[in-house]
Formats: C-alpha cells, structure tokens, sequence
C-alpha cells in the first residue's frame, strides 16, 4: 500500500498537539504535586488538631480577634470576639450551632441552612482536593489561566458534603493554590464568591496560608474581608466537648483558657516525618525563588499593597521578622503610622489618637520589636506639609505612644536607634520650613528619651538636619547631611 506525504504543516500541528498535550499535567498529578509541595501526604495525614488565632478586617476600621480550632475528622469552632463579647460558630461532625451575644443572645441555638452549607465546608479538616474520590468529591482540570501575571491551572471541584462548587486556581510553578471561587445554591439561589490565600508558612513541617481575604467574585482584595492568622499550633489536645453544642446557661470557655489546660495530643509531630522525595520535575520552593532575576520580573509593575491610598505620601518604613511574621510599620505624610502583621497583607492605623498625623521617620528598636520611635512632621518640605511635635516612642508594639521631646522640631527626617545600647537612639531635625531656627540639627539620648543634646548644629540658623546614617558594625560613627 502506497503511503501518502504527509504535509509540514500537519505534521507541526500533531508535534505542537502532543507536546502540549505533554506540558500540561492531568488533575491528580496537580494534586499529587500540591500535597508534596505544602509538607506531603505523611506529614498532611500526622496533623490531628488545628489551632488559628489572628484577627480579622472588615470594612470601615472594622477589627475582630479570632480562634479557629479544627480536628479530624471534620469538626470545627470559631470564636469570633469584638466589644468585649465573644460569639462562637461550631460543628460537632453533626450539626452545627452558634452563640450570638451581640443581639443578646447568650445561649446555643442551631444554624440556619446557608449557615451550615458554610460550617460544613470550613469543618473540612483536609482540602478537598486531597482524596477526593474516596471522599465522593468530583474533580476535573479545566484549563489555564493567569491571576495578576501568574500562570495557573484551574480545577473544579464539586463537593459531596454539600454540593458547593470551587474552582480553584493552583500555580504553575508550585501547584498551590492562591485563590478559589465557590458556588454555591441556597433554596434555588446560587451564590458566588472567592477566597484569596497568600502568607504560606511552615508549622511543624506542613505548609499553611497565614493570610485569606473573602469576597464578591472578581472584588479587589482591598474590598475583601480580611483574615490575618498571627498563630498556628497543630496537634493540641483539643477536647470534643468545644464542639459539641452547651447547654442553655453553661459559661463559655474561651479558646485561651481551654488552651491553658489542655495537654498535647499523642501520636508524631509531623515535622519528624521525613518529607516526600522532591521529584526532577518538581522544584522545591526554596529552588523556585533561586530562578527570579532582572529578566523575570523586568515587565512586572508595582502593585499599592497600601497604605498609601488612604494617607496620602509614605514617609517613612521600617520592618522587622517576629519568627515567622513579617511586621511592618508605615509613617504616612499626612496620614499617622500605620502597621502590617503580615508581611504588608493587610494594616491598621495605630497612630490615631496622637495629636499630629504627619510622619518623617520610624525606626523598630533591633532588640525588642515592641519598641517603635516615630518623628513626626514630614522632612520634604514644601507649601502643602504638615507640621510635627516631636519624636514619640511605644514600647507596647503601637497600642500606646508617649512623646519623648523635641516639641519645637517640627519635622523629623530621620530616626537611628544605636544596636548595641538601644537607649541610645539620635533624630536628624531639619527644623521649621519657613524661619530660621536654632532647633535644627542632629539630637541624641542616652536615656531612652528621657533627655536630649543637640550634639550636631549647622554653620547657622538655616542649616538643619537633611539626612543621617550610621555604620551598625561601628554604631560610634555617624554620618549627617546638613
């Protein structure tokens, strides 16, 4: 039989057909590259118990501290506390219950059938991509897309558990997930949000998203309502009695005073489980970031992570790594000093109550991260700045904040604070905008605020402070701009 020529153009056809078809990996090797990359399957499967303690963000200032706690196989409590109250979401497996006390509510009662759809899925104590077909869930790959410049694989999942459908949107690189849509149809009506996941740290080998945002689909994450976990334990000896639903009248345990008492679950730490193999076509994420260079990220443009919107110019930034948190405090020009506890996701204003708004410096003490100095009045001076009236200092981490002198300086362009005695700390003080002063000039305390000298004056009473750095190797050399 006599062959017929095949033309170059069918031919590149079928070859690009079947490298694609190679390239893009079915939905279990996702999952199975999912699992491997947060910890694996050993380590996923030793985490018996779930403790999340953070605070959540809503809109117009609102803020709230919340306790999720979570055990196998699906059961879940919620503490959520605001105003003094504490109310508490749960589901014993079974059914689920709450306690309201804002509407004076005090005792139990049962969940409403939108409440429980939710309560069901946030029970799930594995996602529910992992196991999925002994679980009854239904899953299938259904493309690629990108999320703000990042290739990802999206997988659609329904659930068995209460008929939601998530799509999920999983990294190319690392196969975890940054965000998911759910659909989901209560008494005929469909409803449809997403979840944004980011922050992802290790706790006890296995990695978990310390920072979600829930929204309408397609909201920016600013209009989200925001979850910052500054805490997660695994494998606490959690009680079922927290999840089962108390009698009318019984006190309420809070998470804190349960986790006082409680003894640790038995059983092995998932960090003593030797971690999966990392196959060659599967890079570790500490390899991941090795391949970021100029070329990568030379067509990305910066994205506001705030709080510049709502302050007008930053000033000032300082930053410092509490184990694992990342925390940030911000000085805005016009707008106080705002601060992160995780890693820039979201912040909050902690300045407010002081009687000037416009920043020049911030510096984190480098011995106790509790300790912030601020100065305040911005130092790029021109006709739209704002005054200041002195440097400020907090040792509480932002609750509160006392002002350690230097009232007649009206701006302050710089903070350093001396490594080896942190009581030593020296302000760089341009000094007034419109007259001459003999305020300006560098000032230093030994005392931790307590006193101050002026131990740098300019050649007159023009002449003020621009700019200050100092050597940390050598903290007894300084250099200033005048």
């Amino acid at each position: 039989m006599q062959m017929r020529p095949v033309s170059l153009l069918a031919l590149t056809f079928v070859l690009a057909a079947h490298a694609s078809a190679q390239a893009t990996p079915t939905a279990d090797e996702i999952i199975a590259r999912y699992a491997q990359r947060i910890g694996g399957a050993e380590r996923l499967r030793a985490v018996q118990s779930v403790r999340k303690s953070g605070r959540f963000y809503g809109g117009g200032g609102f803020e709230a501290v919340v306790t999720n706690e979570y055990r196998r196989p699906n059961k879940v409590r919620e503490e959520f506390t605001f105003g003094g109250m504490t109310g508490v979401t749960a589901f014993d497996g079974t059914s689920g219950w709450k306690i309201e006390p804002w509407g004076g509510k005090k005792d139990p009662e049962s969940l409403g059938e939108d409440e429980t759809k939710g309560i069901v899925e946030d029970a799930e104590f594995d996602d529910p991509l992992f196991n999925y077909q002994q679980r009854g869930n239904k899953v299938e790959l259904i493309g690629t897309d990108q999320v703000e410049g990042t290739d990802v694989y999206k997988l659609r999942v329904t659930l068995s558990s209460n008929g939601d459908v998530r799509t999920y949107y999983l990294d190319a690189e690392s196969c975890v997930p940054i965000k998911y849509e759910v659909k989901r149809t209560v008494r005929g009506t469909e409803r449809t949000f997403e979840v944004e996941l980011g922050d992802y740290k290790e706790v006890q080998g296995v990695l978990f998203p310390f920072a979600f945002a829930i929204g309408a689909k397609g909201s920016s994450s600013s209009e989200k309502q925001q979850y910052a976990w500054e805490r997660i334990t695994v494998n606490l000896g959690i009680d079922d009695a927290r999840f089962t639903k108390p009698a009318a009248g019984a006190k309420l345990v809070s998470a804190a005073e349960a986790a006082a008492t409680a003894p640790p679950m038995s059983g092995p730490s998932p960090s003593s489980i030797p971690s999966a193999p990392v196959t060659s076509s599967l890079r570790p994420i500490a390899a991941l970031s090795a391949l970021v260079d100029s070329e990568t990220t030379s067509g990305l443009g910066a994205r506001n992570i705030g709080s510049a919107a709502m302050s007008g110019r930053v000033a000032a930034l300082d930053a410092v790594h509490e184990g694992n948190r990342l925390t940030i405090y911000v000085g805005a020009a016009s707008g106080g000093v705002w601060k992160s506890m995780n890693g820039g996701t979201t912040f909050k204003p902690v300045f407010d109550k002081q009687d000037v708004q416009s920043i020049g410096a911030v510096a984190i003490d480098p011995k106790d991260p509790r300790t912030v100095w601020v100065g305040t009045g911005e130092s790029w001076t021109r006709n739209s700045v704002s005054l200041g009236d002195g440097i400020y200092k907090t040792t509480d981490a932002g609750e509160t904040w006392t002002n350690m002198g230097l009232r007649d300086s009206e701006r302050i362009a710089k903070v350093l604070i001396d490594p080896v005695n942190t009581n030593t700390v020296y302000a760089c003080v341009p000094g007034k905008l419109w007259s001459d002063s003999n305020d300006r000039g560098v000032y230093k305390t030994t005392d931790g605020g307590t006193t101050w000298s002026k131990v740098l004056a300019g050649s007159n009473a023009s002449t003020g402070c621009s700019m200050m750095t100092m050597d940390t190797s050598a903290p007894n050399t300084l250099y200033a701009g005048m």
